[in-house]
């Protein structure tokens, strides 16, 4: 009984130790119909209803690897962006340190690249 539970205790450890990259390519198959983004300085939205904005920002999202971590308390945002397709709708929230996938906390792999989403706001 007592290996059983140390085998299961260093599995666990093991387990939670490794955390998996990914990125957000499952979220974004769907066919985005729009995009909103706010601005967490200014509280300005911008909708993007261009087909060729709309892909670009796909892209730029797509290109982000994400490293799961556990939630965070985290006050304020710089960019809050919102993904709609014909049923779903996708919650994406940059900060400076992570980025929060409709409620899951992550952590950039590589430093994102803001310009790409402050440009939007010119």
């Amino acid at each position: 009984m007592k290996k059983i539970f140390l085998v299961t205790l260093l599995a666990s450890i093991i387990l939670q130790g490794c955390n998996t990259v990914t990125n957000m390519d499952s979220l974004l198959e769907e066919d985005v119909k729009s995009i909103s983004i706010q601005d967490g300085e200014t509280g300005e939205i911008v909708d993007l209803k261009n087909k060729d904005d709309v892909t670009e920002l796909k892209a730029f999202l797509q290109n982000i690897e994400l490293e799961k971590v556990k939630d965070m308390d985290i006050k304020g945002f710089q960019y809050q962006i919102s993904l709609k397709s014909k049923d779903d709708e996708i919650g994406i929230v940059f900060t400076d340190e992570y980025i929060i996938v409709n409620e899951e906390y992550y952590k950039a792999v590589e430093k994102v690249e803001m310009n790409t989403l402050h440009k939007y706001f010119e």
